[in-house]
């Protein structure tokens, strides 16, 4: 059999499962409709539509199956079918807004089934497909991923899923709202449980941010007995709260050369990937105030102390 030929009993083959389903899902004068038989076939027809490539009606087929499935009280069984359609409209080219759609759709019945971890990460996946044409959907579906964590109380649980949502605001430059996201779950990743490397990554990017925004005051207070900072439980006294110290400092001083080497040095560099990207232009943003007459040689004295290896390998 040629592969045209093979095509084309495919076809028959899904239009026939199609044709069931729909008489199945009928409403008659004396019978309502079947929605378990209706699913089936619908299902298989959304399959057997997808095997001949015709993505347009396996589409539709999966999208009625999730709808009978859900009309015969099986919701797990509704997420996978419109998770289907969604992974049958997301590779076609200019369909990202109604595959992101249906992979939203996907992810509301698992988290009615119960499955919150697989509705976050469906939302998570919908942001990626949204980001390269519509980067505020894009952080709409990641914000929705992290709020399924925080519905159900699992807010730790979600840690990597707020990470790639920090990481998708600073690539579009929403540094504001990244630090809002950071600061949002702060209790999580600086918390009891968390580990000392983790809460000085987290307290560090938090810090970074802050500096970019030029908000110097904020983390000062928040390093000052009492602040948020000095309240985490075993982070003062640590080497990576003197370099935090350090790098505040050199900001407050505008000691360029020391935020340079406080940027470049290997503290920085385990931080994520898109927050390093942010640090790295804090040398450039520092703004020196121009010296006045007389007194250049009072700004001339500024500066910190440079961080020593010992110190700087610590947070490794």
């Amino acid at each position: 059999m040629t592969s045209t030929s093979s095509d084309k009993a495919k076809i028959s083959e899904a239009l026939d499962y199609y044709g069931q389903a729909e008489k199945a899902a009928s409403k008659g004068w004396f019978r309502q409709p079947d929605w378990d038989i209706a699913a089936q076939y619908y299902d298989k027809a959304g399959a057997t539509f997808r095997t001949a490539k015709m993505g347009d009606r396996a589409g539709d087929a999966f999208k009625k199956a999730s709808k009978a499935y859900f009309e015969g009280g099986s919701v797990y069984l509704a997420a996978k079918a419109m998770e289907h359609a969604a992974g049958v409209v997301e590779g076609q080219k200019g369909s990202e807004g109604e595959g992101s759609q249906l992979l939203s759709e996907a992810s509301a019945l698992y988290a009615a089934h119960g499955s919150p971890d697989r509705a976050a990460a469906l939302l998570v996946k919908a942001g990626k497909l949204l980001e390269p044409t519509d980067p505020d959907g894009a952080i709409l579906r990641m914000h929705e991923a992290c709020q399924v964590f925080d519905d159900e109380d699992r807010g730790r649980f979600g840690m990597e899923t707020a990470r790639v949502t920090l990481a998708t605001l600073l690539r579009h430059q929403r540094i504001q709202e990244a630090r809002d996201h950071l600061q949002g779950r702060m209790s999580r990743w600086t918390g009891e449980l968390a580990s000392k490397g983790e809460q000085a990554k987290v307290i560090l990017s938090w810090v970074i941010l802050s500096l970019a925004l030029k908000d110097e005051v904020g983390v000062r207070k928040a390093m000052e007995s009492g602040g948020w900072i000095e309240k985490v439980s075993g982070f003062p006294g640590t080497p990576e709260f003197g370099l935090t110290h350090r790098l505040l400092e050199a900001w407050e001083t505008f000691d360029e050369a020391a935020v340079q080497e406080f940027v470049m040095g290997p503290t920085v560099q385990f931080l994520e990937n898109e927050v390093l990207r942010v640090a790295m232009t804090l040398p450039s943003s520092l703004e020196v105030p121009a010296p006045q007459q007389g007194h250049a040689s009072e700004l001339g004295g500024v500066g910190v102390a440079h961080l020593d290896e010992d110190e700087e390998g610590a947070f490794c």
